[in-house]
């Protein structure tokens, strides 16, 4: 009886402890998700607002910045042909 008390002592603690960083770690990646999805959906509506007004100039800035984007992470070979007479 006693062991399984000082078993208990020892272990209860533990699992309490392991349970309130289990709920700390999910309440603080549920704050980060919330804050990124509305972030998102801000730029979202703002994206929008200038969709409506010009539609075409829009489109090709976003086209432009996700070129931008794709393009900077890649490697880039350039190559021309040189004429010789």
């Amino acid at each position: 009886i006693n062991e399984a008390r000082a078993y208990a002592n020892d272990i209860v603690p533990k699992a309490r402890g392991a349970s309130q960083r289990l709920l700390a770690e999910a309440e603080a990646y549920k704050s980060e998700v919330v804050s990124k999805s509305e972030g998102e959906a801000y730029r979202f509506s703002q994206i929008l607002t200038e969709y409506t007004k010009a539609p075409e100039v829009t489109k090709e800035r976003l086209y432009r910045e996700t070129l931008e984007e794709v393009l900077s992470s890649t490697i880039k070979l350039l190559l021309t042909r040189v004429q010789t007479q």
